[in-house]
């Protein structure tokens, strides 16, 4: 009996020099920690970012799956993490995540821009409990500060460290509707008058709020908030911008119109105001003026990301406004429309 126990003794006394060697011995491990590291697309992402200023703030959230994604899957790995940086230098964020050493192990990720704060109307719909793709909240601004340009990005499903390199790129695209005016003399101006326009409106019951799926970027839960007119004062003084056959974009010094798209056709009115300056030597001051304005209510859809070019056409002679919707640019072709004001 005394012989056993000495035999299991050493073999412990040998177990444990055994285990101090192998604490004492440095050992580098197979599958190194790769943090996940994120980039964009310049091209998509310039909206949101002031000319000579790369710099933006995200939100991300991220999907751990055993294989593929699912619509049961959880953000348990990245719950709308802000992610903060440059175009030209980079993004960090904190706390750091490492990509599942597990081929098997798949990551799906979604994106929004500018992140969410009180200030930009941006707030979380779906809890860090829900399970499917994420919905954010959008709320248009109750004052005149204007919006803010939301983005959201295409989702990366499935991603791996192989097939990553370890960085996530996302691409992201505009959500908001774009309202613009262009306009022209559709014949040439009689010598002696000058034509200007002095400014267009557009009049509206724009969406107030919606709800918006990460997953394709599409808007849910539309509310209706007050009529709202938005005004494009033209040119310096009160004579605005000379109108010639060529078209001009007459947007302002305020830009683009940004709008929740309603989805379907809602209606809106356009106003415009323009003065004809007629040189004459024989009348008092050398000179008649006169000013008119024009309004005619239309209906139209707007979507996301596609932007919509109200055009005026002036026709000399006659008692008609044109407008219409052109195609155009990136964003997206907004269609056509054709607008006659009597």
């Amino acid at each position: 009996m005394k012989n056993i126990q000495l035999i299991l003794a050493a073999a412990a006394l040998v177990g444990l020099a055994a285990c101090n060697k192998a604490e004492q011995a440095s050992f580098s491990p197979v599958n190194p920690l790769h943090p996940i590291g994120f980039g964009t697309y310049v091209s998509e992402t310039r909206a949101i970012v002031a000319p000579g200023d790369d710099s933006m703030d995200f939100g991300v959230f991220a999907y751990r799956t055993d294989e593929s994604w699912h619509q049961g899957a959880l953000p348990d790995f990245m719950y709308n993490q802000k992610v903060s940086g440059s175009l030209s230098q980079g993004f960090t964020y904190s706390p750091v995540k490492y990509w599942p050493s597990s081929e098997s192990t798949k990551l799906s990720f979604f994106a929004y821009a500018p992140y969410g704060t009180e200030d930009n109307g941006i707030t979380m719909h779906s809890a860090n409990t829900d399970a499917g793709a994420p919905k954010i909240k959008y709320a248009a601004p109750t004052d005149d500060s204007g919006f803010v340009d939301l983005l959201v990005a295409s989702p990366v499903y499935d991603a791996t460290l192989s097939q990553t390199e370890g960085t996530v790129h996302f691409m992201f695209h505009h959500r908001l509707s774009r309202i613009g005016f262009q306009a022209r003399l559709a014949d040439r101006a009689p010598d002696g008058s000058t034509f200007y326009l002095n400014s267009i409106s557009l009049t509206a019951k724009y969406p107030s709020s919606g709800i918006v799926d990460l997953s394709d970027g599409s808007w849910s839960d539309l509310t209706t908030g007050r009529e709202k007119t938005e005004t494009r004062t033209l040119g310096a003084g009160t004579r605005g911008i000379i109108l010639a056959t060529s078209k001009k974009i007459v947007n302002g010094y305020q830009g683009y119109i940004l709008c929740i798209p309603t989805g379907e056709e809602a209606d809106y009115t356009l106003e415009a105001t323009y003065t004809v300056v007629t040189y004459d030597p024989a009348v008092s001051g050398g000179q008649v003026v006169c000013t008119n304005t024009v309004r005619k209510d239309i209906t139209l859809m707007t979507e996301g990301g596609k932007t919509y070019d109200l055009c005026l056409n002036l026709n000399i002679g006659a008692s008609a406004i044109e407008f219409n919707s052109p195609e155009i640019s990136d964003w997206t072709d907004g269609g056509i429309e054709e607008v006659t004001c009597p």
